[in-house]
């Protein structure tokens, strides 16, 4: 097997008699200097090559000799066919057992879902599909770390998992925003796991109403949305009349939200930020509310790097009073207010 490194592997992380896919970086007299990742390099002599190479050539070399001062000697070999196996450093993890591997060097992709800056540390919420994951890096106190990476940057983030008031997160050695077809496969990984776990599962309603029948499917599609919102980042507003109508609606679906919250954030403070359930006074959604909601949403993105939330009506949203705060929006609706 000859093994392509990915550019942050270290020199812990080769062997003496492994193959690997190198890279010629200057050639000498007496041999030719070669990477094989960005912080991996070491030279394959003259007496041991086949051929002649200029920088930049392509070549595969079995690491030979570990030296006590750290320097590396490779040796050429005839490698035409056969497999290729990238090799990334750390253990790949998706953040559902964070808090059982604290201690470890690990590593971590998925797509970066707020950047929120502090005083101290960058901190990043990354969203693997399974769960989201708080990851620190430190470039000065108050600075932008890793200025290149974006809201929804799909990136590789090497570090080590470590205990914090309440819970764990990682502390970022490196955190790399990926292109081509590394940013493709993580990416569709991240969509497929997303989409799993958000799809919640099928449930018997406690009653029969033959009204209610057809509404069960759109439901769990509005809960799924919800979900999804949840595992993206996405903060979600709950609006619902302040009458018994809309506490009925709103309080149950606030604590099954916060519930999955607590089992797909490793942030415990995460449904405090990422959910606000807002009885409204008027039995309709007023300019007054959308102007409210629409400052506090750009508020929270602009001072904790969130993005722009889910409205979602409850027992409300419905009558032609609602029309010029909502615009354009998806409803479902199980009677008809005006009876």
């Amino acid at each position: 097997t000859v093994y392509n490194l990915a550019p942050e592997c270290t020199a812990a992380d080769v062997e003496e008699g492994e193959y690997y896919l190198a890279t010629v970086n200057g050639a000498v007299d007496y041999g030719v200097f070669v990477d094989v990742s960005e912080a991996v390099s070491g030279l394959v002599h003259s007496s041991e090559l086949s051929g002649e190479y200029a920088v930049d050539d392509e070549l595969v070399v079995e690491l030979d000799e570990i030296r006590e001062n750290g320097d590396l000697s490779f040796t050429e070999v005839d490698h035409t066919a056969g497999e290729v196996e990238p090799r990334h450093p750390g253990s790949l993890v998706d953040g559902t057992d964070i808090a059982a591997r604290a201690g470890e060097q690990v590593r971590l992709e998925g797509q970066v879902v707020q950047i929120k800056q502090t005083s101290g540390p960058t901190l990043f919420q990354v969203s693997t599909g399974a769960a989201v994951v708080p990851c620190a890096a430190f470039e000065a106190p108050g600075a932008r770390a890793f200025p290149e990476v974006t809201l929804d940057s799909t990136v590789r983030i090497l570090g080590t998992i470590e205990a914090r008031t309440g819970h764990h997160q990682i502390e970022a050695d490196t955190i790399r925003a990926l292109t081509g077809a590394d940013r493709a496969a993580v990416a569709e990984r991240v969509s497929e796991t997303r989409a799993a776990v958000a799809t919640p599962d099928p449930i018997d309603p406690l009653i029969e109403w033959p009204a209610f029948e057809p509404l069960v499917e759109e439901l769990s599609e509005i809960a799924r949305r919800l979900r999804a919102a949840v595992l993206s980042g996405r903060p979600i507003r709950l609006r619902h009349h302040a009458d018994g109508d809309g506490l009925c609606a709103g309080v149950p679906l606030q604590y099954a939200l916060e519930r999955f919250i607590g089992e797909t954030w490793v942030d415990p403070e995460a449904s405090r930020h990422l959910l606000k359930r807002l009885p409204s006074k008027a039995p309709f959604y007023e300019l007054e509310d959308a102007t409210r909601d629409l400052n506090f949403a750009l508020e929270s993105q602009r001072r904790h790097g969130q993005k722009l939330p889910l409205f979602l009506m409850l027992d409300n949203g419905s009558t032609e009073e609602d029309t010029p705060a909502l615009p354009n929006a998806a409803g479902l609706r199980h009677s008809d207010p005006g009876r």
